[in-house]
């Protein structure tokens, strides 16, 4: 029995906390436990925006869960993000 989605539930409740080192472990049980679960990806993807710092490193992250998932319904939310990042990333710039 799969137990990507209890996993899933930990890291939700980690993420409140904002204990995001935690909530990436939990997602990433969940997706060790189902690789196919495109939620735990793109939660895991998610997650990992919060922690990290680096503006780069998260575009590629949501970048390589669209390669991944092209018809995930994450998709726009993803694409929405890495614009936002974009946009981020040239205002730091200047």
């Amino acid at each position: 029995m799969p137990l990507d989605k209890e996993y899933m539930k930990l890291a939700i409740f980690y993420n409140h906390q904002k204990k995001y080192k935690e909530g990436i472990d939990a997602l990433q049980r969940a997706v060790d436990e189902d690789p196919t679960n495109h939620q735990a990806q793109f939660f895991l993807v998610y997650t990992k925006d919060r922690y990290y710092k680096d503006i780069d490193t998260k575009i590629k992250l949501y970048e390589a869960f669209i390669t991944k998932f092209p018809k995930s319904i994450f998709k726009n939310t993803a694409t929405h993000r890495i614009a936002k990042l974009k946009k981020e990333k040239f205002l730091k710039e200047d």
